[in-house]
């Protein structure tokens, strides 16, 4: 627990400073951390657990006046057309193909229109989603475990679902 805290500390001192609408990225402890912020100020960052242990999960999060809230009650509007709620726990498959959608979504959305509680909190326009194109490949806890026991077991690893 101490770990989580002192990561999210990180995350939030490092996310003082954003230009609007655009993506950007960066790892710390085992995370590939994008962060994007709207013209309002108001932060979404997406933190995909690319080396950290499996035992942490995926974290999706919107800073708004220097509080952080969870993916809990996040969701979000993609081009207006596709409304997803977030999914971080990725260890089942239907989860899996859950965030897989989400993280594509963002990747190559033009508009995201975010909403907590159902309330419409902020829309970004992502002016260079082509920064975000290894999160559409970010492997869910059930992919990287999967990985892990072929490893183990000596067998090749053939990834359950195409890769870019």
């Amino acid at each position: 627990m101490k770990k989580i805290i002192t990561l999210l500390a990180t995350l939030n001192i490092a996310s003082a400073y954003a230009t609007p609408n655009m993506w950007e990225n960066h790892s710390i402890k085992g995370y590939d951390v994008y962060k994007i912020s709207s013209s309002d100020n108001k932060i979404l960052r997406v933190m995909c657990n690319s080396a950290s242990s499996t035992d942490f999960i995926h974290l999706i999060e919107l800073d708004i006046n220097e509080k952080t809230y969870s993916h809990i009650n996040l969701s979000f509007v993609i081009d207006d057309t596709e409304v997803i709620t977030p999914t971080i726990d990725t260890i089942t498959y239907t989860d899996s193909e859950h965030w897989y959608k989400l993280t594509s979504a963002f990747a190559n959305a033009n508009k995201i229109e975010v909403y907590y509680k159902n309330k419409l909190e902020t829309t970004i326009y992502p002016q260079n989603p082509q920064l975000t194109y290894d999160l559409k490949n970010c492997p869910s806890m059930l992919e990287r475990k999967l990985q892990e026991q072929s490893e183990e077991e000596g067998k090749e690893y053939i990834p359950s679902r195409p890769l870019g």
